[in-house]
């Protein structure tokens, strides 16, 4: 009798085991490609601008190089003025520095000592980026830090309004400075340095002269390269800034799903044939296409996702497991289609039952603010409707830099 108890324990305890399949869930990351949305909001019919270089340099040079992603160059009545102060390269001295080697043997007795001389000079460029014209910058949500920190600012200026009864009448709030351009009737809108500084040094030499020699005969050429450079990186900072600001730019977002890595898993190789398809499914994915065939090369995937999380509904580890990892993906690929009310339902479901509730938090918050970063742009997805031949290059954009799981 006691053996045929153990004996159906047993057999219990195996088809518990193979009932409740493992599961072990990973993460993967592909790029998908987008449209960067900028800081302010344009109308389209007012993206042009025009670019002007004050100082000793190849202006056209430097002009013919910088531009907004989505905005038109015109040569009069800009909505933005671009304006590149530069002042002449700055050509440093030479300094000399001294160091000693010296050779020891195996009880560290000095054998020998070497005095090496090293000539070196910074040169430097330094210039102000001024931006004149329209600034409208999409109103940020203040977090409760900065919340508590105002409200604390206004309950001190309201304690010194009521301490001092000449003030009473009197507008006691901070007045914002409004600065406007000698050389322009438009409002300054953004103002950042363009400041580089490059140094050149030469090799270790026996000798002083021999190191002056040396600087001597190369610091004209590595001024020469220094100004080339500083030249590049104003183009490159003065672009940068621009972009972010005011332009629509492709852009390729290092993006994370999961995938299911347990090989005897029943749904192993419909899983990962899924996500390997999201893969190349997303790689189609361009800033200046429409969304709309990306969507629907995506339904069979979606499908399959909602058909798991409606097949895996037990309330053990491995189940709940999966089924979090699966609602993870649909979430995740609805915010890279622009379908944001439906990410935000699935974080919520996610909360709701209980399923990985940071990884659902982030869905939430991601969805809220890229949805409310298109109402600002009067957008209805991350993707432009090209106007010209640049606009209809095939470009994936810079892409952001990878990051560890």
């Amino acid at each position: 009798m006691k053996n045929i108890f153990f004996t159906i324990m047993i057999t219990i305890m195996i088809s518990s085991s193979i009932s409740a399949q493992k599961v072990d869930i990973d993460n993967f990351r592909i790029y998908i490609s987008n449209t960067k949305l900028p800081t302010n909001y344009i109308p389209i019919e007012n993206r042009t601008f025009n670019v002007k270089v004050t100082g000793d340099w190849n202006r056209s040079d430097i002009e013919g190089a910088i531009y907004i992603p989505g905005w038109e160059m015109v040569k009069t009545d800009p909505t933005i003025e671009v304006v590149v102060q530069l002042q002449p390269m700055s050509k440093g001295g030479v300094n000399i520095n001294s160091s000693v080697e010296e050779k020891k043997d195996k009880n560290g007795k000095v054998l020998s000592s070497t005095t090496y001389y090293t000539a070196t000079s910074t040169n430097s460029g330094s210039g102000t980026l001024k931006i004149l014209g329209v600034k409208n910058e999409m109103p940020r949500q203040l977090s409760k830090k900065e919340l508590e920190k105002q409200a604390k600012k206004d309950k001190e200026a309201q304690e010194k309004k009521e301490s001092n009864p000449f003030l009473a009448n009197v507008d006691t709030k901070e007045v914002e400075e409004v600065s406007l351009d000698a050389q322009s009737k438009k409002e300054l809108a953004y103002t950042d340095w363009v400041t580089q500084s490059y140094s050149y040094s030469t090799n270790k030499l026996t000798s002083r002269y021999s190191a002056s020699s040396e600087w001597e005969s190369n610091n004209y050429t590595e001024f020469s390269n220094h100004k080339n450079q500083y030249k590049q990186y104003v183009i490159n900072q003065v672009n940068y800034k621009l972009r972010n600001y005011y332009g629509y730019e492709p852009y390729q977002h290092w993006v994370k799903f999961k995938e299911l890595d347990s090989e005897k898993h029943p749904e192993y190789t419909m899983y990962s044939n899924a996500t390997s398809a999201l893969k190349t499914i997303f790689g189609k994915m361009r800033y200046n296409k429409p969304v709309e065939e990306v969507e629907q090369n995506l339904i069979p995937i979606i499908k399959y996702f909602d058909d798991v999380v409606s097949k895996y509904t037990k309330d053990d580890k491995h189940e709940k497991r999966l089924r979090a990892a699966t609602l993870f993906n649909l979430g995740v690929i609805f915010i890279y289609l622009d379908r944001h009310d439906r990410a935000i339902e699935i974080g919520n479901k996610m909360i709701e039952l209980d399923l990985e509730a940071d990884d659902a938090q982030d869905i939430i918050d991601a969805a809220t603010s890229i949805k409310k970063q298109l109402v600002f742009h009067n957008m209805t997805s991350r993707h432009i409707v090209p106007r010209n031949d640049a606009e209809r290059e095939d470009k994936q954009g810079e892409a952001q830099a990878q990051s560890e799981d």
